[in-house]
């Protein structure tokens, strides 16, 4: 009874080892696996939801792709213009932007699913059974799904463009080579002003593709940084195995030994902040530090030199001089106004003239004689693609039979005239070499538009087509404007708040006088002032340099040259970036965006490589899909087997309610029956003692 009643309570059959030990441990594995399969189900849903969550994100990814194939199609149409294609092009930017951003964000519970912000692919490993075997897991890959990583943005796939000759190209600190290079492709480039250059070589230890130039590349570089370290600070280079290195420097300027030359001035350094502090001491202070190793020397003052006598403009003129230093490009000096230069740098270093000599020149090539005239040499083929840099602006045609070009040598140089003409680089003309294949280039400064905002008047005078002009600051007591030559002397001095405005190679300068900006309030000072602005401006091919023919305040401007020769402003080139690229490698040819459909070649080229992209989008749903529908049934099983072993748990666990009251209804039954009996036992003696009493 005491059993019975147990079992009944608890429900259960076993509830104490002696109750049916091999039952007991019978249900307690059941237990174990039923529990574990619950779990399992739970992660082979939230496994499900993942991948469900990433398909939903590749759907938009393939609508946006869809949408930029259209625009594709629509770019391909001769019926647009070029404003057409450009208004197309936006669309495609913001397409582009949209497909990297959704890549980068789309999540589940806080894990990115499609590269994020560290790029490439996401691992998933899903506990879909209830052991440590490999069958009792599912293993998913996500590839990154950027605009690059599926071949549309801005390097497209393997670091850089993947087929066409080799080239290179340099962008936010990431050097990438470019196509398939060739044995003997020279890589040229300078680093923070040094030279550098790695041939291409398939009998060396590196692969024999983009990867191993890049590797080549790297070498190279810290060669260069281990033979000389102190021209490059703090440089690093990070192979990034795909074509691509990340060149970085470090962002503190070193600066040091301040040494004075002469006079009684001072210069001390801040080493933690990068500050320089002059004192003013006579006009005979002289000064040279090291800045990076290279040495910048402060010359003693002298009354033409165009800064006030005290620290103030000692400290302008440092930090003129760090500007102006070939070999500090990349360090920044601000002066603050009261003797006092802050040195910073950027973390990426210059690298400039970045190219590659091939070992095969391409039907056409581009050669400038670094005198005036651009050259085109190889044979006339269509649909191939020129472009270069002209003064720090980009020139750019395709070749084609329908042009109204002759297709010929002496057509092409013609197409590339127009071109230049086209662009309409400030002071540059450009005309067809008769009797030969070139252009010859005509530069003038082009200084324009002079006005006076406020105080001494302002006039510009241009003399004739030649390649100079003289800005001449003219102090007349009245407001009369008068003509002004070379020459002119002045003495006037010049106000605070004194304001002018002209042009330089379509460019504005605005010149405003400040007493504390440590430049002499002079002519002098104002013409040094004035050299300032027009360098900061960073024109290709400009030589700015204050003129001072004559003694005292007569200094009356600046003279700007404009050279053809590739002299001017130290070590600038003329045409630069020059590429040539074939009509099957068009497509992103400058490497500064994505797909570009503003030409129909650009078109046609996009609509290919989204074709290859939609390709890897279909690819990827495909995979995503099948492992989608497998933990459908992977659910529905383990629901199934969970269903059975609990039944089959319930049955050894649990009690057999009717057969249990039973025995317990009997046990009482015959518990009463016996007491009964046991009374009537009783009485019946009570009965005898009763008759032998009467």
């Amino acid at each position: 009874m005491e059993a019975a009643m147990e079992q009944l309570s608890s429900g259960k059959r076993i509830n104490t080892a002696s109750d049916d030990a091999a039952g007991m441990a019978i249900s307690s594995r059941i237990t174990s696996e039923v529990k574990g399969i619950q779990m399992a189900i739970r992660n082979a849903s939230d496994g499900q939801a993942l991948i469900d969550t990433a398909e939903g994100a590749h759907v938009e990814i393939e609508n946006m792709l869809q949408r930029a194939r259209e625009l594709a199609v629509q770019a391909s149409n001769d019926t647009n213009s070029d404003d057409d294609r450009a208004s197309l092009q936006l669309e495609i930017d913001q397409l582009l932007t949209e497909i990297d951003r959704t890549a980068a964000n789309t999540s589940w519970a806080g894990k990115t699913l499609m590269g994020g912000e560290t790029g490439g692919a996401s691992e998933f490993s899903f506990q879909i059974g209830t052991g440590g075997a490999a069958s009792d897991t599912v293993s998913v890959t996500i590839d990154e799904m950027s605009s690059k990583a599926i071949g549309i943005g801005t390097t497209g796939v393997s670091g850089g463009r993947a087929t066409g000759d080799a080239g290179i190209t340099f962008e936010d600190g990431r050097l990438t080579v470019l196509g398939v290079p060739e044995q003997g492709d020279a890589f040229t480039f300078t680093l923070n002003g040094t030279s550098i250059s790695a041939t291409y070589t398939t009998t060396d230890q590196y692969a024999d593709d983009a990867t191993g130039a890049a590797a080549q590349i790297e070498a190279a570089i810290n060669v260069a940084v281990a033979a000389s370290p102190t021209d490059f600070p703090g440089i690093s280079v990070v192979n990034n195995n795909d074509g691509s290195l990340n060149i970085t420097q470090s962002s503190v300027v070193n600066v040091d030994t301040a040494v004075v030359v002469s006079g009684s001035g001072t210069a001390s350094i801040d080493s933690d902040n990068n500050i320089v502090t002059f004192t003013y001491g006579t006009t005979a202070d002289a000064f040279t530090l090291d800045v990076n190793g290279i040495t910048v020397t402060v010359a003693a003052r002298a009354v033409t030199d165009g800064y006030s006598a005290d620290a103030a403009g000692t400290a302008a003129k440092f930090a003129n001089l760090v500007q102006q230093t070939v070999g500090l490009e990349n360090v920044t000096a601000t002066d603050h106004g009261d003797g006092t230069v802050t040195l910073t740098q950027s973390s990426a270093p210059v690298v400039e003239a970045a190219e590659v000599t091939l070992t095969s020149t391409t039907p056409l090539s581009v050669s400038y004689n670094d005198s005036s005239a651009i050259s085109v040499a190889g044979a006339f083929v269509a649909g191939q693609t020129i472009s270069f840099d002209l003064f720090g602006e980009e020139v750019s045609f395709v070749t084609a039979s329908d042009d109204g070009f002759a297709d010929t040598l002496a057509g092409v140089a013609s197409q590339m005239a127009a071109a230049i003409n086209e662009a309409g680089i400030s002071g540059i003309s450009a005309a067809k070499t008769s009797g030969a294949n070139s252009v010859t280039l005509t530069a003038d400064v082009n200084v324009s538009g002079a006005k006076v905002d406020s105080g001494a008047e302002f006039i510009v005078t241009t003399i004739g087509d030649a390649a100079s002009a003289k800005i001449h600051i003219v102090g007349d007591a009245d407001d009369t404007v008068a003509d002004v030559t070379a020459g002119t002397n002045t003495t006037a001095a010049f106000a605070d708040g004194d304001a002018y405005t002209f042009n330089v190679a379509g460019h504005e300068v605005k010149l405003v006088v400040d007493t504390s900006d440590g430049y002499l309030d002079t002519a002098v000072g104002v013409s040094q002032q004035m050299k300032d602005l027009i360098d900061d401006l960073g024109l290709e091919g400009l030589s700015v340099a204050v003129d001072t023919t004559a003694t005292g305040n007569s200094a009356v401007g600046v003279t700007i040259t404009r050279a053809l020769n590739g002299t001017a402003n130290a070590g600038s080139t003329v045409v630069t970036n020059v590429t040539s690229l074939a009509a099957d490698e068009i497509g992103d040819p400058t490497f500064s965006g994505g797909i570009d459909v503003s030409t129909s070649a650009g078109a046609a080229d996009a609509l290919t490589r989204i074709d290859a992209a939609l390709l890897t989008i279909n690819t990827q749903r495909a995979e995503l899909g099948a492992v989608s529908n497998r933990m459908e049934h992977t659910i529905n099983n383990l629901s199934n087997v969970s269903s059975n072993l609990q039944s089959g748990l319930s049955r050894i666990q649990d009690a057999d309610f009717a057969k249990v009251t039973g025995d317990l209804t009997k046990s009482q039954i015959m518990s009463q029956a016996a007491t009964a009996m046991l009374a009537q036992a009783n009485a019946s003696k009570q009965g005898v003692l009763s008759l032998l009493q009467g």
